[in-house]
């Protein structure tokens, strides 16, 4: 942000708390977990200062109608901050949001680290078919089934697996 933005949102913010005071002051006061977060949020995304602050906005929201819709003075916004109720409902609805950014991403992990392992199943099961409909040069390349073809007429059987022998085309191409 340039010098000229920084200045037209200070004094839009300094506008708002002579016009505004009230509200001004329940929102600061009842965002303050979400001030935390993006204190205590180091990650580049800042995705504590999100899921709390979207969450605790929705806990001020309440007070804020409140607010509106009846007295909306100074001393009402501060009724309302006073009331441990109206307190437990913004406080509630920002630990709700640390429990969404700290619990979320395990199950997430949880759910895609099963999806992955019905996804290699599938595929097993596939290139079983495959092997079973086209042979077994499906499965370990063309040029191991020469050199197995190769070995089995000079009676020599190479160690290991013919699966290791598989197609090594890199030193066909060099003159």
């Amino acid at each position: 942000m340039n010098s000229r933005n920084i200045i037209l949102w200070a004094v839009l913010a300094l506008s708002l708390i002579f016009v505004i005071p009230q509200v001004i002051i329940l929102i600061v006061l009842g965002m303050a977990p979400t001030i935390v977060a993006y204190i205590v949020d180091k990650s580049n995304g800042k995705f504590a200062f999100f899921s709390v602050g979207a969450m605790n906005l929705t806990g001020i929201t309440p007070g804020l109608i409140k607010l509106w819709k009846g007295e909306n003075t100074v001393s009402a916004a501060i009724d309302i901050l006073s009331n441990p109720f109206d307190l437990l409902i913004i406080f509630a609805a920002a630990a709700l949001g640390w429990l969404i950014y700290l619990g979320l991403p395990p199950v997430i992990r949880g759910l895609l680290t099963i999806i992955s392992k019905h996804r290699i199943t599938n595929l097993k099961m596939e290139q079983k078919r495959l092997v079973k409909e086209w042979g077994e040069g499906v499965a370990i390349g063309p040029r191991a089934i020469e050199l197995q073809e190769a070995s089995k007429k000079e009676n020599f059987i190479p160690e290991g697996n013919p699966k290791d022998l598989v197609a090594d085309n890199s030193d066909e191409n060099i003159n």
